[in-house]
């Protein structure tokens, strides 16, 4: 008889617009392959019900909606107590009660995003957080680089963060972060783990090239998520301007908000293609893939992505932070408009020098990332959890 685990997590993984959407599909799928597998996904919207039966392939999912009255409550609650206010946005009293009534059943627990980490805090059997982030990190960093009403709320929820985070790791089997460098903060726990990313599969096979996407740069996210913003906000003020007018700016991705729109509407060079089933085909076609990040932190999925579809890959130092080895990888580097502005205007005069760099960034990306790596590490963390947790039932006895 299979062993049953409960998941919980604050993102449905369908459609794969985002990163954590995608390593969610992934995660779910692997984890169906050795246990029945109870998702249970506290939204703000629900979801198509097509999308929840493709998930059924692969789970029983549950959706639970939020109550604004509910959050509004809680929202004070960890005010007061110093909790974090994320974790207060995606309380359910109804979800608590069903993921409860499912967990007491369950032989391990699975928390994907810190925000939910709370319904699966009181279960008494192995227990794992797949943050992928280290949040409170990246919100202390995001504060010298924001102002007004953003700099507050990272001043505000950032040590909540670390605590959480920290306590987590205290009262887990095991908390999985993808970058090895917010990891190290809590090096000295034997409960922290690096796991790989992974890429899309075949996307190392594509080879095929659209030149109607050859005069432009190519950025590729989520557009209502605040450092992808931030991103194309910088980069259309910072550097395009005092590139050639030919040259044009791809935006790819779900959602775009006002401001992007209204770019968009006021640079006819800004062109949002919106979220696009097969991505790749522009960014390998496109002159490069832009990642100038300013605020945010963690893996970059659209470095990994953009370098293992073989396009010529730009990003910032800050972008390059959780990579190994990143001298390996291919990417052209910069961080001021005028390095940025120079490195394009020297890709635009011959950009077949840099096949070589797209050779570089596919071989790293090949070495270094892959979904079953990911799915095999998860796995024997897992183990290793349940290990952990039936000696010390034997020892307790």
């Amino acid at each position: 008889m299979r062993k049953k685990l409960v998941f919980v997590s604050s993102r449905f993984p369908f459609p794969k617009v985002g990163g954590f959407e995608i390593k969610n599909y992934h995660l779910i799928k692997t984890l169906s392959k050795e246990f029945d597998v109870s998702a249970h996904f506290v939204l703000r919207t629900s979801p198509d019900q097509y999308l929840i039966d493709q998930l059924s392939k692969f789970c029983e999912p549950h959706i639970h909606l939020i109550n604004l009255f509910e959050v509004m409550f809680r929202f004070s609650r960890n005010l007061f107590l110093n909790e974090p206010l994320q974790n207060a946005l995606y309380f359910s009293s109804n979800a608590r009660k069903i993921i409860w009534d499912d967990l007491r059943m369950a032989d391990v627990a699975v928390c994907s995003v810190i925000r939910t980490c709370d319904y699966i805090a009181d279960f008494n059997g192995p227990k794992i957080y797949d943050l992928a982030d280290s949040l409170g990190q990246v919100y202390a960093r995001n504060i010298k680089f924001t102002r007004g009403w953003r700099r507050l709320a990272y001043q505000v929820e950032s040590p909540r963060l670390l605590k959480k985070e920290s306590n987590l790791l205290k009262n887990s089997n095991g908390v999985l972060f993808f970058n090895a460098r917010e990891a190290s903060l809590y090096s000295s726990s034997d409960n922290v783990f690096v796991v790989p990313h992974g890429v899309t599969d075949g996307i190392f096979e594509l080879n095929h090239i659209d030149q109607k996407y050859s005069d432009g740069l190519t950025f590729i996210g989520k557009l209502d998520v605040a450092h992808n913003v931030d991103m194309v906000l910088w980069f259309a003020k910072n550097v395009l301007p005092f590139l050639s007018s030919n040259i044009k700016l791809y935006l790819i991705g779900s959602n775009p908000c006002s401001d992007i729109v209204s770019l968009a509407r006021a640079d006819s060079r800004i062109i949002i293609l919106g979220y696009l089933d097969d991505p790749y085909l522009v960014l390998r076609s496109s002159l490069a893939s832009i990642c100038p990040l300013v605020t945010g932190g963690g893996i970059q999925n659209k470095i990994i992505e953009s370098l293992a579809c073989g396009a010529v890959t730009i990003a910032s130092s800050k972008a390059m932070e959780a990579l190994s080895n990143p001298e390996e990888s291919g990417v052209i580097v910069c961080d001021t408009p005028l390095e940025w502005i120079d490195s394009i205007n020297k890709l635009c005069e011959n950009p077949f020098l840099y096949d070589c760099r797209r050779a570089n960034g596919r071989v790293y990306a090949a070495r270094n990332f892959s979904w079953s790596s990911y799915g095999k590490a998860v796995l024997n963390i897992i183990r290793l959890g349940e290990a952990a947790y039936c000696n010390s039932n034997d020892l307790a006895s």
